[in-house]
């Protein structure tokens, strides 16, 4: 199940679990336990995928889409400012309709601040709007562009990290970004930089889980390689054990975006005053 899968990853980022990691992979069957359980093989990767988005979810990544331009304009009708002139203008249009000597030129001073209030305010607001639209662009962008090599129904296909599926077997190069949380099946000389995840600024290497096992001196070497990571020496094969928002980089992801919501950092508060 899903929640299995999680619980491997879960126990290589626990530093306190790293033997609980290795008892839960044996107890799974190894590598070749979880491939069959996966229905999926190092030759001909996954065959049917029907199951695999109900049960362990997408790869793709939510992006926010960008706020409505009127949304702005309200935040930009509702500053302070903008309302003591909205304000005073409205004033001084009623003083010059009624008091004022020369009604008929009167009311144009307070005209003229509700025109320049008008062109500010629409000027901000759509400024606002277009550095948002061109933000959720470049990030769209930024997340659907990348392509991995990956084992699917006997063929080797070019294939965007969006469509991703546990159980895919995906091919590990140098110089690439991982794009889900991975169970390595074969390795050379796979060195990844975790320093992103974890502040670790040396390179961690990984090994089949079977080496791991029959040599006693790589008790620190794991076969799990999670998302967000860097390879920075070697390549091999993957299976794919864990996407989206279930993956270790979609969950740090949720817990940035929920702070976002929950409080502002102080530079914000400051701006803000």
């Amino acid at each position: 199940s899903s929640y299995q899968l999680e619980d491997l990853v879960s126990y290589y980022t626990d530093e306190h679990n790293k033997i609980s990691l290795m008892e839960n992979l044996d107890l799974l069957g190894g590598t070749k336990g979880i491939m069959e359980k996966l229905k999926t093989s190092l030759e001909d990767g996954i065959e049917s995928q029907n199951f695999r988005l109900e049960e362990f979810g997408s790869n793709k990544v939510f992006e926010e889409p960008p706020s409505p331009f009127l949304k702005f304009l309200k935040e930009s009708l509702s500053e302070l400012m903008i309302i003591i002139l909205l304000s005073a203008a409205v004033i001084q249009i009623i003083i010059g309709l009624t008091i004022n000597t020369n009604k008929k030129t009167g009311w144009l001073d307070g005209a003229s601040v509700l025109f320049a209030v008008f062109v500010v305010v629409t000027v901000e607001s759509f400024t606002n709007w277009q550095k948002e639209k061109k933000f959720y662009d470049l990030n769209k962008l930024k997340n659907t562009g990348t392509f991995f090599k990956t084992i699917r129904d006997k063929n080797i296909i070019d294939l965007k990290a969006d469509d991703l599926l546990v159980g895919d077997i995906i091919l590990i190069s140098m110089g690439e970004i991982m794009p889900a949380d991975l169970l390595l099946i074969e390795g050379n000389g796979i060195k990844m930089d975790e320093s992103s995840l974890t502040g670790e600024s040396k390179p961690v290497s990984k090994e089949r889980y079977e080496d791991c096992i029959n040599n006693e001196t790589k008790k620190n070497i794991s076969p799990i390689i999670l998302s967000g990571t860097d390879c920075i020496e070697g390549n091999g094969k993957a299976i794919v054990i864990g996407v989206g928002e279930r993956s270790t980089k979609g969950k740090i992801r949720r817990m940035v975006d929920n702070s976002k919501d929950e409080k502002i950092t102080p530079l914000q508060e400051k701006l803000e005053v």
